[in-house]
């Protein structure tokens, strides 16, 4: 009988735990398609049986002999209910030293508006006699370099 070498004994020995693994990989996923098939199929039952509690309850809506104006008119009767009324609660009372706090932020707020409209009137007044200046320098009549769709450009100023 002929001995095998090392070489082919390594080969067969590999070729054999690849076949092994090969065969466990297989067991694995064969398991594991399974767990997912009857995951899916739990799903479909849990949503079949939720569809079926809710088709019921909305069946049940109508009660026999029950009319469509007594149905909105129950429908009105919750929603009356269930409407939540807002109660605008009064906010706690300051301490002193927080409505001082309070009272110099509003101050500091209201000068702060002073302020921006002082600066917008000055702005507005630098603009007007910015106009005026242009206006005298000009003449009354203002031409601008692109009329208007109606208008029809000046070719020479007026005298």
């Amino acid at each position: 009988m002929e001995r095998k070498t090392d070489s082919e004994v390594h080969h067969q020995d590999r070729h054999t735990k690849m076949q092994e693994e090969a065969a466990e990989n297989q067991h694995l996923a064969i398991d594991a398609m399974e767990k997912r098939e009857a995951a899916a199929a739990e799903r479909q039952r849990t949503a079949r049986e939720a569809e079926s509690q809710e088709l019921t309850r909305q069946a049940n809506l109508i009660k026999p002999g029950e009319t469509r104006d007594m149905l909105l008119e129950r429908v009105r009767k919750l929603r009356e209910q269930s409407v939540v009324k807002v109660v605008e609660e009064e906010p706690p009372p300051r301490s002193p030293e927080l409505q001082r706090q309070f009272e110099l932020e509003q101050k500091a707020g209201r000068e702060a508006v002073a302020r921006a409209e002082a600066e917008e009137e000055r702005r507005r007044e630098f603009r007007h006699k910015y106009e005026e200046e242009e206006r005298a320098k000009l003449g009354e009549t203002v031409y601008h370099a692109n009329p208007g769709q109606n208008e029809v450009y000046p070719t020479s100023k007026p005298k």
